[in-house]
């Protein structure tokens, strides 16, 4: 796709308008592409086979109006999805039109300035029937009442446009309309289809207001009926701005009689001054190669999906390659690998001269980087924060300084490097020089495809010479479009003119800002930011003030400039353990009654995550034998602990290393709970299947009925899934320690998360029906089931729960017992320093893979002086990883790591094994966590007890999940203080790779791994002598297992029916309070024979009594009973 397109408007404001005959035919032919290629469907009545068809758009006509099974429909759909600016449905009608616009404004990049949608109804009931349409499809809908021209402005502005915002206006246009657009700076696409019975005057006057905006586009749909808009489309065409770039027609729906009526002819037109490219969605992932045409001009644009710009595959793309190669065509801008025997994946569809080419490297080349004589001139991190890292070499095709490049990049640098001393203050000359250096080249679509082109090559070491990059310097306009951009947010006054035009400033600015953006983001990825390097540079532009600004702007245009800091480690606020409201109580003979040391304690630990599984059985053995002293124990594994899935191999090998089980092919056996797993989360892709809430814990119960090892253990441990943990404790009549390891939501099916997946990583599930029956099963069996002990893994869990939930949960973090303690065995004395990256799924991504290079790059021309070894444990994908036991880990000086998550068991691992660790700090981390999600805040849901739009408590800011393709540094400045590595001490922090090399040759090793260890010993302890305490509980059903939220003690809004309960086998609950909810055991009067025990029973007793039960009876769904009664007969 052309670069200008990713560009936007960001240069045309000031500069030259976009007449380029170019423009109106990359329009043309996009809507032509992106209708076609979703269905070829021309009719009004969306008949079974014709929906089907036409299902990518998921939006059907529910009341007659053009649609999806339209060609009109579908060209006014991707003309909402491609476009920029605004979007108005004149009249909303029964809100077809507009919920198929919403959608389409759904779907636009992340790039993409504004996702609002206005539209008008004069007949209440009407637009009552719009509103809740669009509320179905989760939009967020505002009714705007007229009152002042303020007041427009702010009820349009305060709208977050990152969701699809519509604003509903219910009244007449001709009151209305005009305060709405004086409140529009950039209005976008119009879609006109006024009633037939609409008078002349009145629809003439709206369109007076309308034109003086001067749409970027205008969909006219009846041009042929009387009394409709074609009058305005002959009159734009004599006009002279606006060119047709779609037409067409269709039917007039079935049973139409009037033949007037019969076929309906629209238009859709093109506002040539100031217009811009489409805003192609990107596609695949990978980047490619790129193969130079030189005889013909290819002018194809890529459709705006993920899955097909692809023209040809496998063997048939490979013979393409080799007849344009004979015929004199060239390997142009990224790469020799094709050269080099790599693989040709895939040819897409031309850009210009240019033919995007996809070639894989061989998976066992890993292309050396450049030595220190290989650039021989010198360059250096002069902006590093790290004083001592200013120090270092950094490659020169970053800075862009030295005999390859124009001298007057050097001089540029050094006046941003004076700038951002000075915070960046407002320099009007520096707009000038901004523009000067840069204009000429982010105008150019060619230059900025060559040049990123070459950018990647160079960084990934398929060159190692600066003099490849042919003077390019990415980082230096990236600069440029920043610092413009800056002055513009703060220009004073805003409004100015230029070529005859009135310039809103700030919109420049938003436009130079996402410039800034773009340029150093690929164009086939969701999340952006995969070459900012800046900070490893010396260039001083932070990237988090880039997206700060730029979504700032989207949100609020006007507001001024600002910079980001994120907040300062929680040293002060560590909790390595959660207590909350600690109680000094001797439990041991709490413990002595579950846990008689006459009988071997019998523990069945379940899950799909093996080391989770075994931490969390093994932390309720310890925590047993401080309080008891030895014990016999018997162990027992059930679950899915060796995954199919090929990322996961390494947990058969832990398995067999840990356990001593399933180390040949012959070992495994039946196994209920992997069985039950299957059917929630698949075993080979890990993608959550669709089930029944019913259905999976009926099949839980009754395969725990059958399983001897969960019927005679005196105590289940589970902690991944937490989703089966919960079921478990739901179905299975034995004390359980749960020691949740995932977000509550993980397994639950998202339905219309794949559809989304293109523009969000978050699985938002909303009010939906599943969630939040499953999130009130987990929030009753916390507050009233009495076997049950649920501790989180960490702190940003537990805020999660209690978040989702309403309840508050301790939280311990994972110790990682299987490991030997401080069994670190580097820091040995050598010349050599060698420091292991520890596998994490960030280097699956591009960004990952720069990064790995660059690293790499910074460690070799910096050696000998900094002498550092730095081992990757993957390859080219780490998928393909080279697995090391812990205790080769332990061989190492240091380790490095990129977390996947805010909690993660490797963190933990390192931290036992008391090997000095590295990790990103907070800025570092935001740029990881938008590239590879955390897994953790990718799961979302409106919170059970609030209202539907899950507005978070005023705990906190922000609710615990975001997309992370689209999060502003705020959210994850704000979050990251409750993730794992800012609750313990001892932790070396880098912001920068020259400032990582620099903490890893000079750090105290010896004394950083005996700090380590001995916080560790004494977070173990806290950790053990919580969940012992905990344990107790188990013994006294008088004490509380958790504490609700004190203004949610009892949910009143749950249902209390009156009278006398009758349940099956001869269970009575008694009382006109009996309180009635599915999956809670029966704990109050119990009749067995001639005995009455009153109150609540002792866990001991309970237990006597089950022996001659059967289970089933106390699965009796009661909550709060007043009286129960069992006759024995």
């Amino acid at each position: 796709m052309g670069v200008r397109a990713l560009l936007g408007f960001a240069w045309g404001s000031i500069a030259s308008e976009a007449s380029d005959p170019t423009v109106i035919q990359a329009w043309q032919e996009a809507l032509e592409t992106c209708a076609s290629e979703i269905c070829s469907a021309n009719q009004v009545e969306e008949d079974d086979v014709a929906a089907r068809h036409c299902d990518q758009i998921p939006v059907a006509s529910e009341f007659g109006g053009a649609g999806r099974t339209t060609t009109f429909g579908r060209k006014v759909w991707c003309a909402a999805m491609l476009g920029t600016g605004i979007t108005v449905d004149l009249y909303a009608g029964l809100g077809d039109t507009a919920a198929l616009l919403a959608d389409g404004l759904r779907r636009r990049p992340s790039s993409s300035s504004d996702r609002r949608l206005v539209t008008f109804e004069l007949n209440l009931d009407r637009l009552l029937t719009v509103r809740s349409r669009l509320a179905q499809s989760e939009v967020a809908v505002h009714t705007l009442e007229l009152r002042s021209q303020y007041h427009w402005q702010r009820e349009m502005r305060k709208g977050d446009w990152k969701p699809v915002t519509a604003f509903l206006v219910p009244g007449s246009t001709s009151s209305y309309l005009r305060p709405v657009c004086q409140s529009v700076e950039d209005l976008g696409l119009i879609l006109l289809d006024p009633d037939v019975e609409m008078g002349y005057k009145e629809f003439a006057d709206d369109w007076r207001v309308l034109e003086a905006q001067r749409p970027r586009m205008v969909a006219i749909y009846n041009t042929n009926l009387p009394g409709g808009a074609g009058w305005v489309l002959n009159r734009l065409l004599m006009l002279g701005e606006y060119v047709e770039v779609a037409q067409g027609f269709n039917d007039g729906g079935a049973g139409e009689q009037d033949v007037f009526h019969q076929l309906r002819a629209w238009s859709l037109l093109l506002h040539v001054p100031g217009a811009v490219l489409p805003a192609w969605k990107p596609g695949e992932r990978t980047s490619p190669s790129t193969l130079q045409q030189k005889q013909h001009k290819i002018v194809q644009p890529a459709r705006p999906f993920d899955e097909d710009t692809v023209q040809m595959t496998g063997l048939e793309a490979k013979e393409w390659i080799q007849e344009q190669l004979e015929k004199g065509y060239e390997w142009g801008n990224t790469t020799f690998r094709a050269v080099r025997g790599g693989e040709v994946l895939r040819i897409h569809r031309g850009i210009g001269e240019i033919v995007p080419v996809e070639v894989q490297r061989p998976t066992d080349e890993l292309l050396t980087p450049p030595t220190p004589q290989t650039n021989a001139h010198l360059c250096f991190a002069e902006a590093d924060p790290l004083v001592a890292a200013r120090e270092l070499r950094t490659p020169c095709f970053l800075n862009c300084e030295g005999p390859d490049f124009d001298a007057q990049w050097d001089h540029f640098r050094k006046q941003v490097l004076l700038q951002a001393a000075g915070n960046f203050p407002l320099d009007p000359e520096m707009v000038a020089e901004a523009t000067a250096i840069s204009h000429h080249i982010v105008t150019n679509d060619e230059i900025l495809i060559r040049g990123r082109s070459l950018f990647m090559a160079r960084l990934r070491h398929e060159y190692t010479h600066d003099g490849h990059l042919e003077g390019f310097c990415l980082f230096g306009l990236t600069s440029a479009a920043f610092l413009r951009a800056r002055q513009m947010l703060d220009m004073e006054p805003q409004k100015f003119e230029a070529h005859g035009k009135t310039i809103f400033a700030p919109i420049v600015g938003l436009n130079d800002m996402d410039t800034a953006y773009t340029l150093v983001s690929d164009s086939n990825s969701k999340g952006g930011v995969e070459f900012s390097f800046l900070e490893n540079t010396g260039w001083a532009v932070p990237l988090e003030d880039v997206i700060i600004n730029l979504e700032t702007q989207k949100a609020d245009l006007g507001q001024p400039f600002r910079r980001h800091r994120f907040p300062m480690s929680l040293s002060h606020r560590r909790e390595p353990v959660s207590m909350p409201g600690r109680r000094e109580l001797s439990h041991s003979d709490s413990l002595r009654l579950l846990f008689p040391k006459a009988a071997p304690v019998r523990l069945c630990g379940v899950g799909d995550h093996l080391t989770a599984t075994f931490d969390a059985v093994l932390m309720v053995q310890r925590s047993l034998e401080l309080v008891l002293g030895d014990l016999q124990m018997q162990r027992d594994f059930l679950g899915r602990f060796c995954p199919k899935h090929t990322g996961q191999g390494h947990q058969c090998r832990q398995r067999c290393e840990l356990l001593g089980s399933g180390c040949g092919p012959q070992e495994d056996v039946a196994d209920p709970v992997a069985e039950w797993l299957d059917g929630i989360i698949h075993p080979e892709s890990l993608d959550e299947l669709p089930w029944d809430l019913d259905e999976r814990r009926h099949s839980l119960a009754e395969a725990s009925a059958r399983d001897s090892r969960l019927q005679l253990a005196d105590l289940v441990v589970c902690s991944h899934p937490t989703l089966l943990c919960l079921f478990m404790a739901e179905v299975l009549p034995k004390p359980m320690f749960v020691h949740a390891s995932s977000t509550l939501l993980y397994g639950l099916h998202c339905q219309n998360c794949d559809r989304d997946a293109w523009y969000t990583n978050l699985r938002y599930f909303g009010t939906s029906h599943l969630a939040q029956r499953y999130l009130q099963l987990a929030r009753n069996l916390l507050l009233n089931n009495q076997n049950l002990v649920f501790m989180a893994e960490g702190r940003f869990l537990a805020e999660q729960v209690r978040h989702q939930v309403r309840m508050e949960v301790p939280w311990v973090p994972p110790l990682g017992l299987y490991t030997a303690a401080g069994s670190w065995q580097g820091g040995q004395p050598g010349s050599t320093r060698r420091a292991v990256v520890l596998r994490s799924r960030f280097f699956v991504s591009l960004r990952g893979e720069l990064l790995r290079s660059l690293l790499r790059e910074i460690v070799s021309i910096n050696f000998p002086r900094y002498p550092l070894e730095v081992v990757f444990l993957g390859k080219d994908n780490q998928f393909d990883e080279q697995w090391l036991s812990l205790q080769q880990l332990a061989s190492f000086d240091a380790a490095i790591l990129w977390p996947n998550d805010l909690h993660q068991r490797t963190f933990h691992e390192a931290y036992r094994l008391a090997i000095p660790l590295l990790m990103p700090d907070s800025a570092s981390l935001f740029r990881a966590q938008r590239m590879s999600n955390w897994g953790y805040a990718s799961y979302g849901a409106s919170t059970v007890g609030l209202d539907a739009d899950g507005s978070s408590s005023p705990r906190h800011p922000f609710p615990p999940w975001w997309n992370s393709f689209n999060a502003t540094p705020d959210v994850i400045g704000y979050w990251v203080q409750f993730a794992d590595w800012e609750q313990l001490p001892h932790i070396q922090r880098f912001a920068t790779l020259p400032g990582l090399i620099v903490q890893a040759v000079t750090m105290n090793l010896q004394q950083i791994s005996k700090s380590m260890l001995e916080h560790h010993v004494q977070v173990a302890k806290a950790a053990l002598d919580l969940v012992s305490e905990k344990l107790a509980l188990l013994s006294r059903s008088d004490e509380p297992r958790v504490s609700e939220k004190s203004a949610r003690e009892q949910d009143m809004r749950l249902e209390r029916p009156r009278g006398h309960l009758v349940f099956p086998n001869g269970i009575h609950a008694l009382g006109k309070e009996a309180h009635v909810q599915s999956g809670m055991h029966c704990q109050h009067v119990i009749v067995f024979g001639e005995l009455v025990f009153q109150g609540k029973i002792s866990r001991l007793m309970r237990a006597h009594v089950s022996r001659f039960l059967p289970c089933s009876l106390w699965r009796c769904d009661i909550t709060h009973a007043a009286q129960l009664r069992k006759r024995v007969r």
